[in-house]
């Protein structure tokens, strides 16, 4: 009974019965793997379509920091939002090439984007966790500034940037430290390029 119990266990298992024993060869373990292996599982991804864009960012060197820009990829449809998301969201990656590790936002990681609106060539940001109390000053606040500035103004008939912080209309500092009430454009912060 056991004997016969362990015949149906083997049987029900999928291993072939043989009448006599079989030597194994290399040809046939190959075989028996190719008669047993007939399913076959296709699997989609979709893939959204995407498009290349420019961020600017700051590398930092011996004794300053400059923009660069540097290369991500987007949905094909994001438009100016989505481009400005990037840039909020940049985050240094390995493709970025040997000299990414001095690659970074001044942009605060609590910074969020409120709106975009663009009238003619001027986009208005408003954004929150930027400028104030909650956001930042400075040297730190003409980088961010400029990064979205270069960033906004490559393409798109964009040349000019209008801040907003939380609804309200602000001023834009530039590298002379003066606060520029009017839109900015890339030559408010052609020292830090």
């Amino acid at each position: 009974m056991v004997l016969t119990a362990f015949s149906v266990a083997i049987a029900s298992c999928g291993i072939p019965m043989q009448d006599e024993p079989k030597p194994l060869t290399e040809g046939y373990i190959a075989d028996f793997i190719a008669e047993d292996a007939t399913s076959t599982t296709t699997t989609t991804v979709a893939v959204e379509a995407s498009r290349p864009v420019v961020l600017y960012v700051f590398q930092d060197a011996a004794q300053s920091s400059r923009l660069r820009f540097i290369e991500r990829r987007i949905s094909e449809d994001a438009g100016v939002r989505g481009l400005l998301e990037a840039l909020f969201d940049f985050q240094v990656s390995d493709t970025d090439g040997p000299s990414s590790a001095s690659f970074r936002s001044a942009i605060p990681r609590s910074a969020t984007i409120r709106s975009v609106a663009v009238n003619g060539d001027t986009l208005t940001l408003d954004t929150s966790g930027l400028f104030g109390e909650s956001g930042i000053q400075g040297t730190g606040l003409v980088e961010a500034l400029a990064q979205i500035v270069w960033t906004a103004t490559q393409g798109e008939g964009i040349s000019a940037v209008q801040f907003l912080s939380d609804g309200e209309p602000i001023a834009a500092l530039a590298p002379n430290a003066v606060a520029l009430e009017r839109p900015v454009t890339r030559s408010d912060y052609v020292a830090v390029s």
